[in-house]
């Protein structure tokens, strides 16, 4: 919502109601699961300065790009708030992965988030069914 917020301050104005009451649209329509809809919406759109087509453009790209992430219907029907997903990113990815020092590769860090993840979830005995590819040289 970011994105949609600084091009609504751009085109109706930082303290506008107008786009107070667009952004808060977009979002409603968002977590009801209408991103196609939000997207034609945005399309529609018609732009007067290089600066809002520039934002316009990447907002619609975002979307676009992320919309099989953006099912926010489903995962609030299933119970998934936002204060769950940051809270076990919290829990599984910081408190191992962002320790003073650390750096890790792609693939070193997604086999750690694995074990990590079967530690958290009292599964270790499951770990002799993990899958380890050896990694390119």
């Amino acid at each position: 919502m970011e994105k949609a917020w600084e091009f609504g301050r751009l085109r109706w104005g930082e303290e506008s109601s107008v786009t107070a009451r667009w952004a808060h649209r977009l979002a409603e329509d968002l977590r009801g699961g209408k991103v196609s809809e939000v997207i034609a919406r945005l399309q529609a759109l018609s732009v007067s300065t290089p600066e809002e087509r520039e934002l316009l453009d990447g907002l619609i790209r975002y979307y676009t790009d992320n919309q099989t992430r953006m099912r926010y219907d489903e995962y609030l029907r299933l119970g998934y708030g936002s204060g769950a997903v940051e809270s076990a990113h919290k829990q599984v990815v910081h408190a191992r992965m962002r320790q003073a020092g650390m750096r890790w590769s792609e693939a070193g860090a997604r086999r750690l988030l694995a074990l990590r993840v079967l530690l958290l979830n009292d599964q270790w005995a499951l770990l002799d069914r993990l899958t380890m590819r050896p990694l390119a040289a």
